[in-house]
């Protein structure tokens, strides 16, 4: 079985690279390589084919690329347009897949239209609702985006979300059956990410871009009133406003802009506890990444992390004010027995979201729908 991956359009592995998540990225997408015979293929967007080339094989050596390149001129829906392009003008040139899989809505119809021209099944996979995102920063054209979405999940042979809530919002808002949506969550390397005995150096540990809904202003405050140390792992729009805040207010702040995804685990050794405030989530990779490592986690209670934390058990929960992070910290410095909490933490990854796990997951919801298939045309 042979499996075509298209990534986000006018995405590459450099951009994964200078994130510090394409050890991450590609660490799935070379086990699904893995356990379907070595046969995957990955469409990116490079800027750079034999920086590219480069990547994938440091990060996954058995996934084969294939460029989409771009002959256009330099302007703002350059790759959008360019994978259109690509899928009516070049994919007699590509290798033919027996399944194409999109990375997220986002550039999913270059799977779709792949898959089409292939006569293949196309599968759509999303890590959060893509138009929820678009309408909560008021883009533009989020209508257009959002009526697209509906359309990509009507045409998909099948649906991949890694959350129960994502899988009730497609059923209710895009008139699609809920036996063709398979839930498969977020995923971690628990070979990687392991509890390491390190001296702990600060307290708390906070990674994520710096941008509204990650709501660390909120959790600045918190901290500081807690008169906790905090290193914050991360860069956007906001940072040079939270950097002046948290300046003004005196924490003991250590910023890091980015941090290769193998170096987490023993940056998370080097501190007590892990927090994740943000006002909203999808299915959060650092903080599956944290409890795995067995850190005492504290995260709101919003959609996306309460799914994952059980307070009291494996983490705690707070809301999502200073007020109530502050409240939250309190309850876990003071909480008797963190070995266990992060034991529990630990032993709930392993169990539910190993990497193996989840691409076992996959694997077979594409063999049972190839199966499904041929029988309809005997």
């Amino acid at each position: 079985m042979r499996i075509g991956i298209t990534m986000t359009t006018g995405l590459n592995c450099r951009v994964w690279e200078d994130r510090g998540t394409a050890g991450r990225e590609l660490a799935y997408y070379d086990r699904l390589a893995e356990m379907s015979g070595n046969n995957a293929v990955l469409f990116s967007y490079p800027l750079c084919e034999n920086e590219e080339t480069s990547l994938v094989s440091k990060y996954a050596p058995r996934l084969e690329l294939i460029p989409v390149n771009s002959f256009l001129p330099a302007f703002r829906y350059r790759e959008f347009l360019s994978s259109f392009l690509y899928s009516y003008f070049a994919w007699n040139k590509t290798v033919k897949c027996d399944i194409y899989r999109s990375n997220q809505t986002n550039g999913a119809w270059l799977a779709w239209m792949l898959a089409k021209k292939h006569k293949a099944p196309f599968i759509l996979r999303m890590g959060y609702l893509w138009s929820d995102n678009l309408k909560r920063r008021s883009s533009r054209g989020w209508k257009v985006f959002t009526a697209f979405e509906r359309f990509l999940c009507r045409e998909a042979d099948r649906i991949i979300v890694p959350t129960g809530r994502i899988k009730e919002k497609i059923c209710a808002t895009c008139e699609v059956e809920r036996e063709k949506i398979m839930v498969i969550s977020n995923s971690v390397n628990t070979d990687l990410f392991k509890p390491l005995k390190r001296q702990k150096k600060r307290d708390v540990l906070m990674i994520g871009r710096l941008v509204e809904n990650k709501n660390f202003r909120e959790a600045i405050k918190a901290v500081h009133e807690a008169g906790l140390s905090v290193t914050i792992i991360g860069q956007g729009e906001l940072s040079q406003e939270l950097k002046d805040f948290s300046h003004a207010l005196g924490i003991d702040v250590e910023w890091i802009s980015r941090a290769p995804n193998f170096s987490l685990p023993e940056l998370m050794a080097e501190h007590r506890y892990f927090m994740m405030p943000s006002l909203y989530e999808g299915s959060p990779k650092a903080l599956l990444e944290a409890m795995a490592c067995g850190m005492t986690c504290l995260g709101s209670d919003v959609d996306g992390i309460r799914e994952v934390i059980s307070h009291g058990r494996t983490g705690f929960l707070c809301g999502t004010d200073a007020g109530s992070i502050g409240s939250g910290l309190r309850e876990m410095v003071s909480c008797n027995n963190p070995d266990k909490i992060g034991n529990n933490a630990r032993s709930f990854m392993c169990d539910n979201y190993g990497m193996n796990i989840a691409v076992k997951k996959e694997i077979d919801i594409y063999n049972d729908l190839l199966n499904e298939l041929k029988g309809k045309k005997q």
